[in-house]
């Protein structure tokens, strides 16, 4: 049985404790054997990988862990979540089928930089889910290392960037729009700071305040 024992210096540590009882000749109780061992740091690490589960096992993100061939060994509900497929779809399968077809040798290349102890950080690319749907993600990969420092697997987290990519797309075209119409109206355009610092203007604005050049040239002027 497992309880917790304070030492002499007060602190409290986990025992594994077994006993085996002793009997007199005439069957009377005499007494056991019982042995102890210090279990603390095996219970910090259960308590430790209890703690990791139940981050994995609740995040938003795809948690992915696999072996250096790329077979996938653990796929968390995040991941479910994301790519549509379920933990008994995907665990022994190839993680390339994640990968779209327009970037052929994409997962051959982060795989040898991870075996050779590299890190990918905050990649953005392009995955396909079950339904054939592709949606932008920033992947997150490291290797995984055994206790004498050998890379035995991988790990990498997903996050789903889609909205924000599409949201930088229509940012991106509401600009142009923004700079087309400024450049098409009769009137001087500009935007300046709260200082009066112009940080912006249009064509029309530059030439009345350069008149005889061509094009416009410098970044911004202060007014």
């Amino acid at each position: 049985m497992e309880y917790r024992l304070r030492r002499h210096d007060g602190e409290y540590r986990w025992i594994l404790d077994a006993g085996v009882p002793r009997f007199n000749q005439d069957g009377s109780f005499a007494g056991y054997i019982g042995s102890g061992v210090d279990v603390t740091e095996r219970k910090r690490a259960e308590d430790t990988q209890l703690r990791c589960t139940a981050i994995v096992e609740s995040s938003d993100d795809a948690i992915v862990s696999g072996n250096l061939d790329g077979i996938i060994v653990d796929w968390n509900p995040g991941a479910q979540h994301i790519y549509g497929y379920t933990e008994e779809e995907a665990v022994g399968q190839s993680i390339s089928m994640l990968v779209p077809p327009e970037l052929p040798g994409e997962e051959n290349k982060i795989l040898e930089k991870l075996r050779a102890g590299g890190r990918i950080e905050h990649f953005e690319t392009i995955r396909v889910t079950k339904t054939g749907k592709k949606i932008n993600v920033s992947l997150t990969i490291s290797p995984i290392k055994d206790s004498s420092g050998r890379i035995v697997g991988i790990s990498g987290i997903a996050r789903d960037i889609t909205e924000r990519k599409r949201a930088e797309v229509r940012l991106h075209e509401s600009e142009e729009q923004f700079r087309t119409l400024a450049e098409a109206i009769p009137q001087l355009c500009w935007m300046a700071r709260g200082d009066g610092y112009v940080f912006w203007y249009n064509q029309r604005w530059y030439y009345r305040h350069y008149p005889g050049t061509d094009a416009r040239v410098g970044l911004a002027v202060g007014a």
